[in-house]
């Protein structure tokens, strides 16, 4: 006969309230481990071809809020257009000042959140908010949006990523010794296309399409271009295709090189909006 373990021990699970103090050190402890898990570290090259869709890179000012790694704002440089950065950890704008900085189209680096016309000069064309409205709390997500907003020329463009329609209990973690759980990635909040789109215009934004698509997709695409094609900058062929769709409705760009299937649904919620 075999003797029976001692019996699991009570639990008291508690939820982890995300106060501005555990959100900072969360990202500090974060930021200072390798940055393959920025969202834009891997998906660069996906990431730069939804600003194509809607503007000339070349020829327009983009702000990355919430750059973190500055992943994107290296690549947005390499399409040829004018980036501003702007995260609320001093660590991440202090790094992206000093990788940047000799960039004669890098137009500086804050971690204030707002717009200031003595810092920026003139507002920008376009504005990414990549995997970021997921970590925001309720109360705070408005101000967020406000300031975005106000970053922007009226009618400039918007583009916002987040994970589509996520069950936040699927990635939680568990400390056994303060018995607290919480996302692993510090989300608080859930996506779907009619939630994002409300948010967005509830937040004086115009949104011109919202849907779910696979980015990865984009991705291995950008990767896989035909040599005829990789020496064209991205927005070449975009604004090409950005021109016929709105001719025939389309909602978004058919490229022979593209996966197609990449906007027929996915694990990413994309949206594009602009200032009303």
């Amino acid at each position: 006969m075999s003797r029976r373990g001692p019996p699991p021990p009570a639990l008291d699970v508690r939820q982890l309230e995300w106060t501005d103090e555990h959100i900072a050190r969360f990202w500090a402890y974060w930021g200072q481990r390798d940055d393959e898990h920025y969202f834009s570290s891997y998906l660069r090259d996906a990431l730069t071809m939804l600003l194509a869709v809607q503007v000339d890179p070349s020829s327009s000012r983009v702000l990355d809020y919430g750059g973190g790694g500055g992943h994107l704002t290296e690549a947005l440089l390499g399409e040829g257009a004018t980036v501003g950065f702007v995260d609320r950890s001093a660590p991440a704008v202090a790094a992206a000042a000093a990788r940047f900085g000799g960039h004669p189209r890098f137009v500086g680096a804050s971690d204030a959140p707002t717009y200031r016309d003595d810092v920026w000069g003139e507002r920008f064309d376009a504005a990414y908010l990549v995997e970021t409205l997921e970590h925001l709390r309720d109360d705070v997500r408005p101000q967020v949006l406000d300031a975005v907003r106000g970053f922007l020329r009226p009618g400039g463009r918007l583009i916002v990523t987040v994970p589509h329609d996520e069950d936040l209990r699927a990635d939680t973690s568990y400390c056994p010794q303060c018995q607290l759980e919480w996302h692993r990635w510090q989300h608080v909040s859930s996506w779907t296309a009619p939630r994002l789109r409300d948010t967005l215009e509830a937040a004086g934004f115009s949104v011109d399409w919202c849907r779910d698509v696979d980015l990865e997709r984009f991705q291995k695409r950008a990767k896989d271009r035909p040599q005829r094609l990789r020496e064209v900058p991205l927005w070449g062929a975009y604004y090409v295709a950005r021109e016929v769709d709105r001719r025939l409705h389309w909602p978004l760009p058919r490229q022979p090189w593209l996966n197609w299937r990449a906007w027929r649904g996915g694990p990413n919620l994309v949206a594009f909006a602009r200032v009303r």
